[in-house]
């Protein structure tokens, strides 16, 4: 016996064809359609969500600037948005986040704990990417120009990492601290302080900036939507297979 057998007997009769289902096509059909569409839809909602961040970053930069003392406002409501923040430098603590790229050199994030000024709070200053040495038991240790009282730059969530697994640090006892990625609240523990759940991104023109690459990491909302619509054609193309395999053209004798 071959071929797939129809799951419904007499089938449809359209014209001189009839649409006869068979079994394995249909199932999958049935699997891979709902799959694709999901696709589809996701990447529209890719499209939105980055559409949103495009405008919080538009607004941020013409947003007044924040003042980071002893009360915060939430990531939310200042995402993006200049901020200012008086106070210094811890510099004996420095958090390096790992694997970061710049122009194709393997490098780090350099975070600098800044005590924000008649407070105990600290605030992470994204000074920028910097040099990996050449051995991973060398760590880079840049120096903060001066003692500095304040430091102006762009409110952000922090540098992007793939997946997070197992602990921030593989070390915890020498400084500076590498970082497989970014969690506050490890930092706050290790600095035994309370830590603000966000960052500043460094102005380039401050003279403890170092090299300030930062761009928006996720595609265009234009490329998401781009993709939707292959997705969508990906859909409608099954379907026209599914009907074409099954729609048969009957014979004389009526088979």
């Amino acid at each position: 016996m071959t071929g797939s057998a129809p799951m419904f007997a007499g089938g449809m009769r359209v014209g001189p064809y009839r649409f006869r289902p068979g079994l394995w096509p249909t199932l999958a059909f049935l699997v891979l359609l709902p799959v694709l569409v999901s696709l589809g839809f996701w990447q529209l909602d890719r499209a939105g969500e980055r559409q949103a961040a495009l405008d919080a970053l538009a607004e941020g930069e013409q947003a007044p600037v924040v003042a980071l003392q002893r009360e915060q406002p939430p990531y939310e409501a200042v995402r993006h948005h200049r901020g200012r923040a008086p106070g210094a430098p811890l510099t004996d603590q420095v958090f390096l986040v790992d694997n970061q790229v710049h122009q194709g050199q393997g490098g780090y994030r350099v975070l600098q704990p800044w005590l924000l000024d008649g407070s105990d709070t600290v605030l992470l200053v994204d000074r920028g990417w910097v040099e990996a040495p050449g051995g991973r038991t060398d760590l880079p240790d840049p120096e903060w120009p001066g003692w500095g009282v304040l430091v102006e730059g762009v409110i952000d969530s922090g540098p992007s990492v793939g997946l997070r697994l197992g602990e921030p640090a593989e070390e915890h006892e020498r400084w500076p601290r590498r970082l497989q990625y970014l969690d506050y609240d490890y930092v706050a523990e290790q600095l035994d302080r309370p830590v603000v759940p966000y960052l500043l991104r460094l102005n380039p023109e401050h003279p403890a900036a170092l090299t300030q690459d930062w761009q928006p990491s996720a595609l265009p909302p234009e490329r998401h939507q781009g993709y939707a619509l292959q997705w969508f054609g990906l859909s409608a193309a099954l379907v026209v297979i599914w009907l074409v395999v099954n729609l048969k053209r009957e014979r004389d004798d009526g088979r």
